[in-house]
Order: structure tokens, then sequence, then C-alpha cells
């Protein structure tokens, strides 16, 4: 008696979706393409001294999300820093750490921790490839008030900043 035909291709199928295989070359942006969009106005997921009018352009190479998945630009996010063709630094180790793993869950279908350098420092950046066609990105830097001790003088403000991006012909007026 052969049963195990039988069931092949529902293991084939079971097994790529334990895996989680996803496709996200679609995600990858042409010559003439860019992601843009604005920074998401709600104050609960802007620290206050980030513009509530920043705008941002990403262009992507999504087949390269684990080596150098492409370049941010911003408006001026916080007094005299924005992000101006910074390539998206991914940090190599952690391909090795399950954390690469991390995922927002539903209507994502990839997530991505990386760096960008602003100015004189570096920026977290949370890259969220979603199954609308979309991007949404996160800028992350410092700690708000309240939760550290004062700020040396001079230290760079706390950033945190979420943009809604969605695939357009062009640079968004940002180059």
């Amino acid at each position: 008696m052969r049963v195990l035909p039988y069931f092949a291709p529902l293991t084939i199928a079971f097994a790529f979706a334990i895996t989680g295989c996803a496709d996200t070359s679609r995600f990858s942006t042409s010559a003439d393409e860019s992601y843009c969009g604005d920074i998401v106005g709600a104050p609960f997921v802007r620290a206050k001294d980030v513009s509530a009018t920043a705008k941002m352009r990403l262009v992507l190479d999504a087949d390269n999300l684990q080596n150098a998945p492409g370049q941010l630009w911003t408006t001026e996010l916080t007094p005299g820093e924005k992000l101006s063709a910074s390539a998206i630094l991914i940090i190599p180790e952690l391909a090795s750490d399950s954390l690469s793993q991390f995922s927002f869950g539903e209507g994502h279908v990839k997530d991505v921790l990386a760096l960008a350098s602003l100015g004189t420092t570096d920026v977290n950046v949370v890259l969220s490839l979603l199954k609308s066609g979309d991007v949404e990105v996160r800028l992350i830097r410092g700690t708000s008030e309240g939760s550290r001790r004062p700020a040396a003088p001079g230290a760079p403000a706390q950033i945190y900043a979420v943009f809604h991006l969605h695939r357009e012909k062009g640079d968004c007026g940002l180059k």
C-alpha cells in the first residue's frame, strides 16, 4: 500500500507555510521609482522634537535585504538633521540571531532591523514590507525625557518616527 505519495503535496505545502518563505523581490524599486510618504501624524508615535511635517523617500533593493537594501532621504527630522542618500546599513551578526526572525505579524511580509547614518550618530531603522505593497519605516534614536538621566549638553535629540510609504514614479521631491 503506497499512501505516502498522496500526502506529498500536502507535506510540501505545509513545509512552505512553516518556513515562512516570502517573495520580497516585488518590493524592489526600479531606477525611476521610490517609496514616498509622510510621517505618521499621531503624536504618540512621534518624539516631540521630530517635525510633524517630515517626509521620506526610500529606494529599495529587496533582493539584498541582508546586505545593502537601499537608501533613505528625509526632509528635516529635527533641527539641522535629515537623511540624505543615507545607506541602510545591515548588522551582519543579526543574521545569526533569532531576533532576525522578528515580525510585527498580520499584514507584514518581512521586517528588518538596520541602521542609517544621521549626521554624527546612527539612527535605528525598522523596515517593514507590508502585504499591501507599501512599506513602513521606523526611525529610532535615544530615549524620551523621564526615562533617562538628563542629556549631556549637545546630545542629539531623541528620534522616534513612523513613516508610511507608497511606491511612486520619481524622487518624491527629495534628492
